[in-house]
């Protein structure tokens, strides 16, 4: 017999029918059919060379091998159900941990704090703040939060995007997802030196991987980003959408990613 190489599926149907004592019973449990636990049965008797049931009247009884391989097993799963559960819990115990710069969190986070917290009563969010640029690398941090609409005004459309901000797209796993908020315009009008309670409403794009845009970008950063910022304002309103509308002559090839990438 092989040490290396267990019949898993074999020994996890067996476990289920010894504790169960009762094939049908086990694959009701494990969601196959009673013919598939009986043939993963069969093949952790070939695997062993024992018998672990003999018939018993209408039912199967457990062999003395079949009794062995019951206890070890229960205990096998039970401390693996055990692990998996403790594991588990851990990971929904721990916060997540948001990154953004120290002028983002005071002036736009901390603000909305209240109300995130009002909306998602169980999110345990614990706030990474720095100064500059944060590396999106640094150990620990879950997500970044980051602003990269260029020369921002306080008007309705969208400004260019940032191209410099295509830093953040650089990791693996980055995923995009185009975001556009309206109702902050009324929050600090233009003119204005008063804050002001407003409604805001998000509308959400077709995320995509960043790995796919830059591959098709050819690393072209001020494509890349102004794909993005084509991929926001396709979720917007027409006044909303700014240097992105529709009227700009020179996106033909950010619309055509886009369309290509967030369309399809």
């Amino acid at each position: 017999m092989s040490r290396d190489l267990l019949p898993l599926n074999a020994l996890r149907a067996f476990e289920a029918a010894a504790r169960l004592n009762s094939v049908s019973q086990a694959a009701e449990q494990l969601h196959v059919t009673h013919g598939a636990v009986s043939r993963q049965l069969k093949v952790l008797e070939e695997h062993l060379g024992v018998s672990l049931f003999v018939k018993d009247g209408r039912g199967l009884k457990l062999t003395d091998a079949g009794i062995r391989l019951r206890d070890a097993s229960f205990e096998a799963f039970e401390r693996l159900r055990d692990t998996c559960a403790e594991l588990t819990q851990s990971s929904a115990d721990a916060p997540f941990v948001l990154g953004c710069s120290g002028s983002l969190l005071a002036r736009w986070f901390i603000p909305r704090l209240g109300r995130l917290n009002a909306d998602l009563p169980d999110l345990r969010l614990h706030l990474s703040a720095g100064e500059g640029d944060l590396d999106p690398r640094r150990p620990g941090l879950d997500a970044l939060l980051v602003f990269a609409e260029g020369t921002r005004s306080r008007t309705f459309g969208l400004q260019p995007m940032l191209a410099g901000a295509t830093r953040y797209l650089d990791l693996p796993e980055t995923v995009i997802l185009p975001v556009g908020i309206t109702g902050t315009e009324a929050l600090f009008p233009v003119g204005g030196d008063t804050l002001h309670s407003v409604e805001t409403i998000a509308r959400f794009g077709r995320p995509i991987e960043a790995r796919v845009l830059r591959e098709r970008a050819g690393d072209d950063r001020r494509l890349i980003m102004d794909t993005i910022g084509v991929a926001i304002a396709a979720v917007l309103p027409p006044d909303f959408k700014g240097v992105y509308g529709n009227g700009q002559v020179n996106l033909d090839d950010a619309r055509r990613l886009h369309h290509l990438l967030f369309e399809d």
